[in-house]
């Protein structure tokens, strides 16, 4: 059972969910947010790394003679 909101919260207090959202990232200490930006950058590599080198050289190849390669898409996870 939950209490009522109003004794929680005062009634000047957004009623979205966005301002948790919001007070939790203020809460991140640098040290967190550092570190996630860390990680963010190295799966961006890896990703781009895993790309075949036939896939990438036949994009290049279609954009120096103008032509639309059909992208294959990796699985959604």
């Amino acid at each position: 059972m939950h209490r009522s909101r109003n004794s929680i919260t005062s009634s000047k207090a957004p009623r979205n969910s966005s301002w948790k959202k919001r007070l939790h990232i203020e809460r991140q200490t640098p040290a967190q947010s550092q570190t996630r930006r860390e990680v963010n950058v190295t799966v961006h590599k890896i990703r781009i790394e895993a790309e075949t080198p036939a896939q990438t050289r036949r994009e290049r190849d279609a954009a120096a003679h103008s032509r639309r390669v059909e992208r294959q898409t990796l699985e959604p996870r």
